[in-house]
């Protein structure tokens, strides 16, 4: 019977990887966890893929394509179920604790979900765990039809890639159209200074709020209202960071390792942004 999630130490996420085929020939030999390689999408690509056509690997897993793949090859990292829903139960009393999610939140929900992308989904998940509303529309909904659902259930909060509420926003500018939003939450990309002058110029909204994770990583960042546009705060218990090759200014590689994820690591993971 598999064990419970939980929090692991570096040392046993060290060991679980050692003796997981993800990882058996990157590791092989090594004796000290900053003295193994690297890993990226490219390193493991292969590798799942071919886990991936047995079928007995492919049970209870959570399952989403990874943004910013190369080429033709879209990775889809597996993460446990239960630990996935561990995870998220980790980022929600974060979430709960900021106030960034209140039960008194009615939320236009304008992540995307298709073609297996989860966003819309895990926002979802993140209201219901924090007693909000969430009014579930999706990023391919016309602005027009949006509106009419934020005015028709009283919306006060928007989440979605700032791209996608930039966008909502023109509309409701270009339309001399009203809207009272109090919260905006984002993620997939920075919310500059800039965009939220004019999310507040448009929509009236005076807090902004952001996660940061992947798909490999899962949702494990998270920025609450006050705070610079580019500083998030994490759970250390939930994710070991490097900073791999700082220059004089100390930014450099985000390297993570995920300490919930036993079933199948992410060890030494190159997220591909920098950060310091």
């Amino acid at each position: 019977m598999q064990n419970e999630p939980r929090f692991h130490t570096l040392a046993e996420i060290y060991q679980l990887a050692k003796s997981h085929p993800f990882y058996l020939d990157i590791l092989e030999g090594s004796q000290r966890f900053f003295y193994t390689p690297i890993t990226n999408k490219a390193m493991l690509y292969a590798k799942i893929e071919t886990a991936l056509d047995h079928p007995q690997f492919r049970k209870g897993l959570y399952l989403s394509p990874s943004g910013g793949s190369t080429s033709n090859q879209v990775l889809v990292f597996p993460t446990d179920v239960k630990e996935n829903r561990f995870q998220r139960d980790c980022i929600a009393k974060c979430l709960i604790e900021e106030k960034i999610l209140t039960p008194d939140a009615i939320a236009l929900n304008l992540f995307g979900g298709s073609m297996m992308y989860r966003s819309l989904e895990i926002f979802n998940d993140f209201c219901e765990k924090a007693n909000a509303t969430t009014l579930p529309v999706g990023s391919s909904c016309p602005d027009s039809k949006a509106y009419e659902i934020a005015i028709r259930f009283g919306a006060n909060t928007i989440m979605g890639f700032p791209s996608r509420l930039l966008k909502f926003a023109r509309y409701v500018m270009q339309n001399n159209l009203q809207l009272e939003i109090e919260s905006i939450i984002f993620a997939g990309e920075s919310l500059s200074s800039y965009h939220r002058k004019y999310l507040q110029k448009a929509l009236n909204a005076t807090r902004y709020s952001g996660l940061y994770g992947s798909t490999e990583t899962g949702v494990w960042a998270y920025q609450p209202h006050g705070f610079q546009p580019n500083q998030y705060l994490f759970p250390p218990e939930l994710m070991q960071v490097e900073i791999h090759h700082p220059n004089s200014q100390g930014f450099g590689k985000i390297i993570a390792t995920n300490l919930v994820k036993a079933v199948n690591p992410l060890f030494r993971y190159d997220t591909g942004d920098i950060g310091k």
